[in-house]
């Protein structure tokens, strides 16, 4: 075998291996780290995500000053929702997430992820796979959710 081949099927294997970590990268930040937190606290919080409580959403609510997703399916949804949220179910596939990042990266609003209520852990789910396709987008989680926001007497 001369020395050309030998240097082409080398690059060929080279290029192959590059392409290879790409892709592995790119999929692994398009999935949302495999639905894994980048970091967690000792809690199994993961440290990228800061809580809101209700006095701070319903003031954030009234301004317009969050971008908000409910993390429940669409039929919760569709039964009652914060004021301007956007149905992202946590179960969505990588399509729909694709249309979130176009828009999340239009909204310069940081953004608020909920569900039912304390008991609920949909909204961190949907909060960390957010994180995976839009690193550098404030995330928060109003743990309270959709039962606080009823109980408050909110519309």
């Amino acid at each position: 075998m001369n020395h050309s081949v030998k240097r082409s099927n080398l690059l060929t294997i080279l290029g192959l291996v590059v392409v290879s970590a790409l892709v592995g990268i790119a999929w692994n930040t398009w999935t949302g780290a495999g639905g894994k937190p980048v970091a967690e606290t000792p809690g199994g919080k993961a440290s990228f995500l800061s809580d809101l409580d209700f006095r701070e959403v319903a003031a954030g609510v009234k301004r317009g000053s969050f971008h908000l997703m409910d993390a429940r399916t669409a039929s919760e949804f569709e039964r009652g929702h914060l004021p301007g949220a956007q149905s992202v179910p946590v179960g969505s596939g990588t399509e729909e997430l694709f249309r979130v990042r176009t828009g999340l990266r239009t909204d310069a609003r940081p953004v608020v992820v909920y569900c039912a209520g304390v008991l609920c852990e949909d909204a961190d789910e949907l909060a960390t796979r957010l994180h995976g396709i839009a690193p550098d987008k404030q995330i928060f989680i109003y743990r309270g959710g959709w039962e606080e926001w009823q109980d408050n007497a909110r519309p």
